[in-house]
């Protein structure tokens, strides 16, 4: 079982790679942005506003990423400072049957993450192992649509 400080720093560790992957969904949107250029068709110039509104949000919702990451390296810092943790002092976390990683601060109160290795689950034999994704939808799941192979 997780305590508080390890469910913290495996929360920090899922959202910088989180973070990671919208950035890079908003990079795309950014290289691939329509300009105007003359369109005189609504539908055309209707997809130029959707696109740019969409984009809008996607921008919107990394702040809302950034936000919670903010929040959660407060935390670890809260935490390191209470127990006296000195800076640079690797700390190995396990975020269960995914994987283990080291997170540690520096001196200008920076988290770092490093993943060490991957876990693989444990398989029973005859055992049937349900896993409920707790993934809601998001905004960054329709790149289908707007950027089709």
């Amino acid at each position: 079982m997780n305590g508080e400080f390890n469910s913290c720093c495996s929360h920090y560790y899922h959202l910088t790679q989180q973070l990671a992957k919208e950035q890079a969904y908003l990079q795309k949107f950014l290289d691939n942005a329509p300009y105007y250029s003359g369109e005189t068709q609504l539908s055309e110039i209707d997809y130029i506003i959707r696109y740019y509104y969409k984009t809008q949000a996607v921008k919107a919702a990394i702040d809302k990423t950034m936000a919670r990451l903010n929040k959660t390296t407060t935390a670890i810092l809260y935490f390191m400072r209470f127990f006296n943790i000195p800076p640079d002092t690797k700390l190995c976390g396990t975020i269960e049957e995914e994987l283990e990683f080291e997170i540690w601060a520096d001196d200008t109160d920076q988290i770092h993450t490093k993943k060490i290795k991957d876990l693989k689950p444990i398989e029973e034999p005859n055992t049937i192992t349900i896993r409920i994704a707790n993934e809601r939808s998001s905004i960054f799941d329709d790149e289908d649509e707007w950027f089709p192979e």
